[in-house]
C-alpha cells in the first residue's frame, strides 16, 4: 500500500511523525510531499495527480484542508484539519490579500463539491483540543454514519496509532462492501 503524506511548510506537525512510523510498522510505502503556503493555488491540482498513485492521502491540521480538497474521491484520513484556513490564518498571521482570496476559492470550491463518494472517502480524527468549529464542519459537511460506524473519530490521550486502526478498518469494511475504491490520507 502506499501513503502520501501531506505537509505544509512551516506548519509541520509533531503527529505527522507518528503517522509515518504508524504505516510504515505495517510495510506501507510512506511518501512525505511538503508544500510551501506560497504554492497554496497549485496544491490542490498536484494532490489531483498524484492520487492516481497512492492508496492513501492523510493531512493533519492545514494540511488536512488540502486533503479533502483533492476532488478526485479518493479515501483520506484528515487529524484535526483546518476547515477555514483562511479564518484561521488571517487571526494567525500576517498573510496578504491575495493568498486570502485563494484559500477562500479553494474553500468554496473544495466544500460546494462534496458529494456521496467525497464523504464515504474522507475519515477525521480529532484531539481534544481540536478546534471545536473544525469539528463540528467537518461532521457537518463530511460526517455519515453506516451501519451505526461514523467516518470520524475522537481521540483520548496518546492513541493516535488506535484512531488510524479505526480509520483502516472503516474503509476495509467500505471496500468490502464495495463502496470505496481508494484509499487516501492526508495529513498536515
Amino acid at each position: 500500500m502506499k501513503i502520501l503524506l501531506v505537509q505544509i511548510k512551516d506548519f509541520e506537525n509533531s503527529l505527522e511523525n507518528e503517522v509515518k512510523a504508524f504505516f510504515e510498522s505495517k510495510n506501507f510505502e510512506v511518501k512525505c510531499k511538503a508544500f510551501d503556503l506560497s504554492e497554496t493555488a497549485k496544491i490542490p491540482e498536484v494532490l489531483l495527480k498524484d492520487s492516481v498513485s497512492i492508496d492513501y492521502m492523510i493531512g493533519v491540521g492545514l494540511a488536512g484542508f488540502f486533503v479533502l480538497s483533492e476532488t478526485n474521491s479518493n479515501s483520506r484520513i484528515v487529524i484535526n484539519p483546518w476547515m477555514s484556513p483562511s479564518l484561521i490564518l488571517s487571526q494567525k498571521r500576517t498573510i496578504s490579500n491575495d493568498l486570502l482570496r485563494t484559500l477562500k476559492k479553494i474553500e468554496t470550491k473544495t466544500y460546494d463539491l462534496v458529494d456521496a463518494e467525497m464523504r464515504v472517502a474522507a475519515y477525521g480524527i480529532f484531539s481534544p483540543d481540536a478546534n471545536s468549529c473544525d469539528k463540528e464542519m467537518f461532521q457537518k459537511i463530511y460526517g455519515r454514519n453506516m451501519n451505526g460506524v461514523d467516518n470520524y473519530s475522537l481521540m483520548g490521550e496518546e492513541n493516535l496509532c488506535l484512531e488510524l486502526e479505526k480509520a483502516l478498518k472503516n474503509f476495509e469494511h467500505l471496500r468490502n462492501q464495495g463502496d470505496c475504491q481508494n484509499l487516501v490520507f492526508f495529513y498536515s
